[in-house]
């Protein structure tokens, strides 16, 4: 839903009432119209409608505006809060990370095929059932070397107990009866099922994986071009640190500390965006998993950071239209942004390479009185993108300035 302006923005404070409270003041509607903004309501939509007609239910995420000072009753409800409606591509497929620790998997079949699937099962922590009359030596020897991971089994899968079974794998031999009946018995027991290199008979597909784990990176193109994701994963993990896997489990092992060491959101969110500048200085490798690095992160941001206390902004001027002009610079911003600002002629392309949480939002018309009626004690980051003149087109100019 578009209104004329095709604005969006966040709202939140006492005048924008939830059910029961008194009808939003026509001086405020006044103002937002004024600014060409289109809304989104969580709460009080009867009665705004009936002032503002439009306006839609939304899900509260990122306070923006002051709040007035409040006389409402005790025990009312807060003020509701106004986002921009999401705006999510259409997706192939949906990519979603399994935990299969110490679940049951089945595999029928012994091939090169099957083989793959089984190591890649076992690795991610799955008992790996295998139903195979002749497993390739490959197979054999990763049963093996993983006993307690990988069992192989003689006998015919029809007759095997599913119960338990999260996750199943069949490499064809015998046609599409065999199939029909595998993804019977398997969906039965509840499991998810992936006939091997038969697209239309499976729940899912597996991708290109970047393994640097815990951080894993899958890859898809819907089976257009396996090719094109394997020149994709090489491109990726020819960016990546050499020390992310130390320092992502390192991490994961510090969420405890670090939630007892920065109880509030805000400041936990200073510390991750402090990490990721570690993780990738080339130049602090040897620290790589260090405990006590993030500890001194995380007492950096306790002691306090002026530079991120409150809303700061972000001005970047780019050329509109061409992504690939944007600096590594301009892309931390953008990904490190709480709300993105706009001119009109910015390509999607660009706004695309935001924060995906971020909110995308027009330049509102009157600018200064948006900034104006920003709260000062959240902590919010904004980035601003200017569109530089036609003749300029520079890569990237701009620095930070405070309200």
């Amino acid at each position: 839903m578009a209104d004329a302006g095709g604005r969006s923005a966040l709202f939140r404070g006492r005048d924008l009432p939830c059910l029961g409270e008194p009808a939003l003041p026509e001086r405020d509607l006044a103002r937002l119209r004024a600014c060409g903004l289109r809304l989104l309501l969580w709460g009080g939509l009867p009665r705004l409608r009936r002032r503002a007609p439009g306006l839609r239910c939304g899900q509260p995420r990122l306070p923006l505006l002051k709040a007035a000072d409040d006389d409402r009753a005790p025990g009312a409800s807060r003020a509701p809060l106004l986002i921009p409606e999401a705006d999510v591509d259409r997706l192939a497929k949906l990519p979603i990370f399994l935990d299969l620790a110490g679940r049951r998997a089945v595999v029928v079949g012994g091939g090169v095929g099957a083989t793959w699937k089984v190591e890649l099962l076992a690795a991610a922590g799955a008992k790996v059932e295998v139903f195979a009359h002749d497993p390739a030596p490959a197979l054999s020897e990763l049963a093996q070397a993983q006993p307690s991971s990988v069992t192989l089994r003689g006998e015919r899968w029809e007759g095997a107990d599913f119960t338990g079974v999260v996750i199943a794998l069949l490499e064809p031999e015998h046609g599409d009866g065999e199939i029909t009946a595998f993804r019977a018995k398997a969906k039965a027991a509840g499991a998810v099922v992936n006939v091997i290199d038969t697209p239309h008979a499976c729940d899912f597909q597996f991708g290109t994986i970047v393994n640097r784990s815990p951080t894993i990176i899958g890859i898809s193109t819907d089976g257009a071009a396996p090719i094109l994701a394997q020149a994709l994963r090489r491109r990726i993990e020819a960016m990546l640190p050499p020390g992310l896997a130390a320092w992502t489990a390192a991490a994961k092992a510090f969420r405890d500390e670090l939630a007892a060491r920065l109880p509030g959101k805000p400041a936990r969110r200073r510390f991750w965006e402090r990490f990721v500048d570690l993780l990738f200085a080339h130049d602090r490798q040897e620290e790589a998993g260090s405990a006590e690095a993030l500890r001194r992160i995380a007492d950096a941001v306790a002691a306090g950071d002026p530079a991120m206390a409150g809303p700061h902004l972000t001005v970047l001027t780019v050329d509109p239209l061409d992504p690939e002009r944007l600096t590594l610079r301009d892309i931390r911003l953008m990904q490190g942004a709480d709300l993105i600002l706009h001119a009109a002629d910015i390509a999607p392309a660009i706004l695309d390479l935001a924060r995906r949480e971020a909110r995308r939002m027009p330049l509102p018309a009157d600018e200064a009185e948006f900034i104006a009626g920003l709260d000062p004690e959240t902590p919010l980051a904004i980035v601003k993108l200017a569109a530089a003149p036609a003749d300029a087109r520079p890569a990237s100019s701009g620095g930070r300035t405070r309200r």
